[in-house]
């Protein structure tokens, strides 16, 4: 079972409601709010982050390597991986991080981030600035099989894995910022 990433678009008011209610961010599950107005990236937003940047891949690399060295974390030394490159805004719309947390919405694996609707237009611009060329710049099947993200076979699978189901979904969250800030709506971003 993975973690998966999922967004959700609300005006002031559905933000309000949400927060004051015990059922939260549920009310998209139980067809309170539109379910056109969340969006469901499946296993495609970590690598959808590593793609976009460079904090995200130093972090998976660290990852990985634990993640290799099985159950003798005893004599484990972490390799050496160079410096950490620092926190890059486009982890904030793709994985939901930054200091924009909500404790009134949480569905247990930590509390949604609140994009205000003010700011949407500003990650909207910048996830639109990024096309399909820059995502293959990062593009490395093997460094992709090796970070332990949640799609395999990418030596195997890797050409057809991104052209019809990374950079779709992609293209999707694209869309999905872009009606956000047309309609000047928050975005939440949450994990499950």
């Amino acid at each position: 079972m993975s973690v998966v990433t999922y967004y959700g678009r609300v005006s002031d008011a559905e933000l309000e409601s949400m927060c004051a209610s015990p059922s939260g961010l549920a009310q998209f599950v139980d067809g309170t709010l539109p379910e056109e107005r969340m969006l469901y990236l499946d296993k495609a937003a970590p690598v959808i982050a590593w793609l976009v940047s460079p904090l995200k891949r130093h972090e998976q690399l660290h990852f990985a390597a634990v993640v290799n060295a099985g159950s003798d974390l005893e004599n484990f030394k972490q390799p050496d991986f160079g410096p950490e490159p620092p926190f890059d805004d486009l982890l904030i719309p793709t994985e939901g991080r930054g200091p924009k947390k909500d404790e009134r919405l949480d569905v247990g694996m930590g509390p949604a981030c609140v994009i205000a609707s003010t700011e949407v237009s500003k990650y909207t611009g910048m996830l639109s600035a990024i096309g399909e060329t820059q995502l293959r710049q990062q593009l490395d099947f093997k460094a992709l099989d090796e970070a332990c993200l949640p799609v395999d076979y990418w030596q195997e699978e890797g050409e057809q894995t991104f052209a019809e189901y990374i950079l779709p979904l992609f293209e999707r969250l694209q869309a999905f910022y872009s009606a956000a800030a047309k309609e000047k709506q928050h975005v939440l971003v949450w994990c499950s």
